[in-house]
């Protein structure tokens, strides 16, 4: 099979987004996103003790802010500047989520390097009417839900990913479009790119033109296999996420449970048998959920979440009981609950601990992660804050 076949073969989507962040600060904090006004907005990380620019929105943009540039002196150009402080955490399990969320256009999603997904949609576009139906649908969708999303679709990642961040002008075909592209959709390290430009090698197509051993000799070996990357003769496997299923623990009953403190303690039960198989996944529970059905047909689900990874079946039950004490309206069974459902909809991994004679984990004292949790469950998640040693110039 000739370049042209394997190329014509496979077929990637990359989605790109570019304010990420910001974009899930919207979405997810409404409250904090308002309360501070309609000016432009910048998300802030810490770079060898200075606060510099991470992300910018387009208000931001326009306003001639830059990512890199410092908050002091984006500040003195905008005064009325939104400030955020960034949470690469948080930025990460939202990406996480969005990629589950495209498991419905191909079971080939992975995560994407700069805040983006890539999709393998090979076999899979006729499901859609086409590649440009299938990408416009996901593209909907996102948008829908608040994010802003740039993509583009080619034979290899490298170059979809490329062509995503760095749209280049109208060409007759993928190969002419990637040629087009600027020298720093190679992502080299900004000297290099600075060194290119400087000889005279403007575009993909300036590099493609010269001699693979010229170019290594001069650039390095780095240069050489990110242009036979974007080209695509040579691109690197995609790694596609694969979430584990939830675990999830249900007691069904022949007649209903008409007391609410009976039923909390089978969910103890269940939060051991749940635990069992966190411990063999080497995981931790980060969150709970444990729904009361009625026989009637109603439904009372109460979440908990946990500051680090649990698994002890007493430690949940505190959460769940803290929860269903600061209920507004007690849980009430009406004629009964028919059916309990315990799961875990997040999970992350968890060292081995020590056990108890006596079986289970041996209890530890209780520090600030306990305390975190029960201040969360009443107060809110939002509401906790803590104090963080940062090293400054400034002298208040």
């Amino acid at each position: 099979m000739d370049r042209t076949d394997s190329r014509a073969a496979r077929r990637y989507l990359a989605l790109w987004f570019p304010f990420l962040p910001i974009d899930r600060l919207r979405i997810a904090r409404p409250d904090l996103w308002a309360a501070q006004g309609d000016a432009p907005a910048v998300v802030v990380e810490n770079v060898r003790g200075a606060m510099r620019l991470a992300t910018l929105d387009a208000d931001a943009l326009a306003a001639g802010l830059t990512a890199g540039m410092t908050l002091a002196d984006a500040r003195a150009r905008e005064p009325e500047l939104r400030v955020f402080e960034a949470d690469p955490h948080g930025d990460q399990d939202w990406l996480e989520r969005l990629c589950d969320g495209c498991a419905r256009y191909t079971p080939n999603a992975a995560l994407d390097s700069g805040h983006g997904l890539m999709l393998d949609i090979s076999g899979c576009a006729h499901l859609w009417d086409g590649e440009a139906e299938l990408a416009q649908a996901a593209t909907d969708r996102l948008e829908r839900h608040g994010m802003r999303v740039r993509h583009a679709i080619a034979a290899s990642p490298e170059a979809a990913h490329a062509l995503a961040r760095f749209p280049a002008a109208p060409a007759p075909d993928e190969d002419a479009a990637v040629r087009r592209l600027p020298v720093e959709a190679l992502e080299l390290e900004a000297e290099s790119a600075v060194a290119l430009r400087r000889a005279g090698l403007r575009t993909v197509g300036d590099l493609a033109a010269r001699p693979a051993a010229a170019l290594a000799a001069r650039f390095g070996e780095e240069a050489v296999d990110a242009l036979h990357a974007l080209l695509g003769l040579s691109h690197r496997p995609l790694a596609p996420r694969r979430p584990r299923p939830a675990i999830r623990v249900e007691r069904r009953f022949a007649e209903p449970m008409g007391s609410s403190a009976h039923a909390v303690k089978v969910v103890a039960e269940m939060a051991a048998e749940a635990g069992e198989q966190l411990a063999e996944r080497g995981q931790g529970g980060r969150r709970f959920e444990a729904v009361f059905f009625r026989s009637d047909g109603l439904a009372f689900p109460i979440r908990v979440e946990t500051s680090l990874p649990i698994r002890d079946a007493p430690a949940i039950m505190r959460l769940f009981q803290e929860r269903i004490d600061s209920l507004s309206d007690p849980l009430d069974p009406g004629f009964g609950f028919d059916m309990l459902r315990l799961t875990v909809p997040r999970a992350d991994p968890m060292a081995p601990t020590q056990l108890a004679l006596e079986g289970g984990e041996a209890r530890k004292s209780e520090g600030v992660e306990a305390l975190v949790d029960r201040l969360s469950i009443r107060a809110g998640r939002a509401r906790i804050q803590r104090l963080e040693p940062r090293d400054s110039h400034i002298p208040e």
